[in-house]
């Protein structure tokens, strides 16, 4: 089966991003999307240290899941990693302006990061990976919607203000996980 998000690795290129194709990503999925509306933005929450350690659970699931859990991986290098083509397991239940299949209408990147703040697992966002982050989820909206710079400006900063809102509303409020620490509060606070 051809999945209709075969396209993603050419579009986080064409945005002058660091892409790696995971073997057999062409062909993964728990079918196909339905209307792509948006990027749903994760943290993997896994090792404190390494490139995406957490890549093999991403692609075959957990017990209680199975995988693909999402579309992109992004490690801390600010490298995506594309896993499937087809529907992710990431968005959890819950509903986000009339989206009530959060896994077929959005795209799902986990970016490899503890996600805390102080303690012995403190894990600062890299630069290089949250710039990674806001240009990847830019990227792959932007061509169906704008063609011209100042409108991709604007989408942009709407946006990411939007995927503070899903990350908020769907997976990471049912994980009590809803924070400054989270990378969507911190691209609007670096992008509005």
């Amino acid at each position: 089966m051809t999945y209709s998000l075969a396209s993603l690795p050419q579009v986080l290129r064409d945005a002058g991003l660091r892409v790696v194709e995971h073997p057999g990503w062409e062909m993964r999925g728990h079918g196909d999307m339905g209307k792509v509306q948006g990027v749903l933005c994760h943290h993997t929450g896994g090792p404190l240290t390494g490139e995406l350690p957490d890549i093999n659970v991403l692609v075959q699931g957990r017990p209680d899941l199975p995988g693909p859990l999402s579309q992109l991986a992004l490690g801390r290098s600010g490298t995506f990693y594309v896993l499937a083509a087809g529907k992710g397991y990431h968005a959890g239940a819950g509903s986000w302006q009339g989206v009530t299949d959060g896994n077929s209408h959005f795209i799902g990147i986990e970016a490899e990061n503890t996600v805390e703040t102080t303690g012995p697992r403190a894990d600062p966002w890299p630069e290089v990976q949250l710039d990674a982050y806001a240009r990847g989820c830019a990227a792959i909206h932007l061509p169906q919607c704008f063609a011209l710079r100042e409108a991709r400006a604007r989408w942009f900063a709407s946006t990411i203000r939007s995927m503070g809102e899903v990350d908020c509303s769907v997976a990471a409020r049912r994980r009590g996980l809803c924070s400054a620490r989270r990378p969507s509060a911190r691209f609007c606070a670096r992008r509005s």
